[in-house]
């Protein structure tokens, strides 16, 4: 990896890190953790739906 890609990195993840202590902080915290715990539930329950539709009742013959 160059040098003008691990500073792109770099900025990358320091920017990340930069904006989840803005989002945990202070009145955002209560609103950021409500938020991700209702993806979370949302995304939860969309691999539960395509887990219970796979429908593998048909025989496979080579």
């Amino acid at each position: 990896m160059n040098t003008t890609g691990k500073i792109t990195l770099g900025l990358g993840i320091a920017s990340a890190a930069v904006l989840a202590a803005w989002l945990f902080t202070g009145d955002r915290k209560k609103k950021t953790t409500e938020f991700i715990a209702k993806k979370a539930d949302q995304l939860k329950r969309n691999i539960q739906k395509k887990i219970e539709s796979f429908d593998d009742s048909e025989a496979h013959y080579i």
